[in-house]
């Protein structure tokens, strides 16, 4: 397995759209978790454009807010990654910031804040900030610390923005807190459900030739790998695959997961992983995602992100 090393705008008529997202369990009984109203995965929802002017001044980089990191796992219907620059707009009083310039797919940027209020878009990289945009951001205020991952929605025909809260002190679903001594993996597989190369519908979906929902084990521990942080409040263990993140502590050191076909035949993850184990190496505190995705529809890949 290769693992890579690896923003609403005041007076504009529209704004960024939150849509509350449901993550989605197996049909085999695993649990169904719906975020509440006022959070969002995805940003799809693109502003209207402030006609383009010549003298606005930037905004005044001392005034940005937040941290903001954006990964770039779009594919196009056609096979294609295009590379994206990410872009504060223009408003009616300052123009427009360049954040993240050059963005290829299985990157991510560098950390970023950005003007408050700002309104940002990705577009494909060179088009400028009055280019087409390929997909709107959330964009991380004070105290908040965001990861967006952009993709292609192979259902809505359009690009996206996932948005992942690592730190965000109002949103009880932001990224835990590692245990004393450990630390703490959340794995995101949205990407694969999303993906325009998958075949098939609905529970006949398939990418890479199997299901993208996977039941997780852990080699060296017997059976599926537990999930406390739900079993301990009389909870079901999650199923990963669509919106769902799968949280799991561990030890400092190497842990590798592997990946079983969601259904009561493979409830002891016995049988052998559906697509290649993922190991992750990381020091007690650490925090990170680990984002399934597939750049090509035939291999199904990992990317480990720390939180931003």
């Amino acid at each position: 397995m290769r693992i890579p090393v690896t923003s609403t705008l005041l007076g504009l008529a529209a704004a960024l759209a939150l849509t509350t997202l449901t993550a989605c369990g197996g049909s085999d009984g695993s649990s169904t978790t719906t975020r509440p109203a006022g959070t969002a995965d995805d940003a799809t929802t693109l502003p209207e454009t402030v006609p383009a002017t010549d003298d606005l001044p930037a905004p005044d980089p001392t005034s940005f807010v937040g941290v903001n990191q954006v990964v770039n796992l779009v594919v196009l219907p056609d096979g294609s990654t295009p590379t994206l620059d990410i872009w504060a707009l223009r408003t009616f009083t300052n123009g427009p910031v360049l954040l993240a310039e050059g963005l290829e797919y299985g990157q991510v940027s560098a950390p970023f804040g950005s003007p408050p209020d700002a309104v940002l878009a990705s577009v494909i990289s060179g088009a400028g900030p009055d280019g087409e945009q390929f997909s709107g951001l959330f964009s991380a205020d004070a105290e908040q610390r965001y990861t967006s991952v952009i993709v292609f929605d192979r259902d809505a025909a359009v690009g996206t923005g996932l948005l992942l809260e690592d730190t965000d002190p109002a949103n009880p679903y932001a990224f835990p807190e590692a245990l004393p001594g450990q630390a703490l993996v959340q794995l995101y597989a949205y990407q694969l459900t999303l993906h325009p190369l998958g075949t098939g519908e609905s529970f006949e979906y398939q990418l890479a030739g199997v299901d993208p929902s996977f039941q997780v084990g852990i080699e060296g521990t017997p059976g599926c790998a537990p999930q406390p942080r739900q079993t301990d409040q009389g909870y079901t263990p999650m199923v990963l695959g669509g919106t769902q993140r799968v949280p799991f502590d561990v030890p400092a050191g190497s842990t590798t997961f592997t990946f079983h076909g969601w259904g009561t035949n493979n409830q002891d993850c016995t049988d052998a992983s559906v697509i290649d184990p993922v190991t992750v190496t990381l020091e007690a505190g650490e925090r990170v995602w680990v984002l399934l995705h597939s750049r090509d529809g035939q291999t199904i890949e990992s990317l480990v992100v720390p939180v931003a």
